[in-house]
């Protein structure tokens, strides 16, 4: 029962909104029932991938990452945001070699202050980075890193991730003191940083909490189909394309995080406030690869979910990587990329230590030990990739 009860009001909340395309409710919504999916069941990483291939990228004190907070693979570079450390935009090619830097810190011309996020439109080799501190987007030639222009944002926002998709310009963000118009996704002249339709009302759609932020999260979530949207109060995912909005995927439980549970909280404190609760919040993992859909969220500590699209189903699962080592080892993953290949996890400056120990205690899989890149490895070097590529 409580489950119809919940549908009913996500469909009644989602069609009381007004946009200016169109909006359409969904016969094919995926609901992932938590309270219903059996206990945790074991998957080893060889059940979903063949092998492991790892990425090694150039160690120089120009190209020196300290955390990955954003990564992105076209078909010849990986670009990597690091704006806890570094505070740059890094460009490697896919052998892993240092390229360039987009931008530089300051207040010039194609400077930046924040770096809060990027997104790319590989078609016309251009990479969009967002200064949430200025409220500017700037313009580069992702291949050069030549600069190219600066848009100013609306003055009224607060802009801080930004996505680009099929000629469209996308950011989340608004003016929060207006409470009946205040959105949390953006549609924007990319000439001239103007809005052209906005949608997801703060109140209805976070929890009325006015913070665009995803707990550093892009809310634009990684998709092999039409583009989705969460943000980190949002029980569902939304499929966005240029005519057309539906809730795509939504998490239902009795032990969600509710608007009464965090009510008159604090932003600085509401973090912390929904750790206490013991309840699920913050999708801050969603890959889709195959026919499946790999979420991760909090309760208490970090929960996986699997779930198989074609088949509707869904089940909890603790991970156990017998590829990269020799024995398997219980894993939490890091998984920062998917692409059609296969999933990329990030070997961090947080764990680094760690890998390396394994790896000269011969810890490590074969095909890792031989690597003559891996061997390699100090503590001193840059962080690593590790994609895991699907079966065929």
């Amino acid at each position: 029962m409580g489950y119809y009860i919940y549908l009913f009001i996500l469909i009644t909340l989602f069609s009381c909104t007004e946009y200016k395309i169109q909006r359409k409710d969904n016969p094919d919504l995926h609901v992932i029932d938590l309270d219903n999916l059996e206990s945790a069941s074991d998957l080893n990483f060889s059940d979903l991938f063949k092998n492991v291939v790892p990425l090694v990228f150039e160690t120089t004190p120009n190209s020196l990452i300290g955390f990955i907070n954003k990564l992105h693979i076209t078909n010849d570079l990986i670009i990597i945001l690091d704006n806890t450390i570094a505070k740059s935009i890094f460009v490697f090619n896919k052998k892993g070699d240092f390229l360039h830097k987009i931008g530089s810190f300051g207040g010039g011309p194609g400077q930046h202050i924040f770096l809060a996020d990027f997104s790319v439109d590989t078609l016309n080799k251009i990479i969009y980075v967002s200064d949430s501190q200025t409220q500017k987007i700037h313009l580069y030639n992702v291949y050069s890193g030549e600069f190219i222009k600066s848009v100013k944002l609306n003055n009224n926002r607060t802009n801080w991730h930004i996505h680009y998709r099929d000629g469209e310009l996308y950011t989340n963000g608004g003016d929060f003191r207006d409470h009946e118009n205040g959105f949390l996704l953006h549609r924007i002249d990319a000439n001239t940083g103007k809005t052209k339709e906005a949608w997801f009302n703060y109140a209805e759609y976070n929890k009325e909490i006015d913070f665009p932020s995803n707990n550093g999260k892009s809310p634009f979530l990684q998709s092999s189909g039409n583009m989705k949207f969460h943000t980190f109060c949002m029980d569902t995912v939304m499929s966005v394309t240029e005519n057309m909005i539906m809730p795509f995927l939504t998490l239902a439980s009795r032990n969600m995080v509710t608007k009464k549970d965090i009510e008159n909280t604090n932003i600085n404190d509401l973090y912390q406030k929904m750790s206490s609760l013991k309840k699920y919040f913050n999708l801050f993992t969603y890959l889709e690869f195959s026919d499946f859909i790999l979420l991760q969220f909090l309760r208490g500590g970090g929960h996986t979910v699997l779930y198989d699209t074609k088949n509707k189903t869904a089940k909890f699962v603790n991970f156990f990587d017998d590829l990269t080592y020799s024995e398997p080892v219980r894993t939490f993953p890091t998984f920062v990329f998917a692409d059609q290949k296969g999933i990329y996890l990030s070997i961090n400056s947080c764990i680094m230590s760690s890998f390396i120990e394994k790896k000269n205690n011969g810890e490590l899989s074969l095909s890792l030990l031989n690597n003559y890149k891996i061997q390699e490895l100090s503590e001193d070097s840059n962080e690593i990739l590790l994609h895991y590529e699907f079966k065929d």
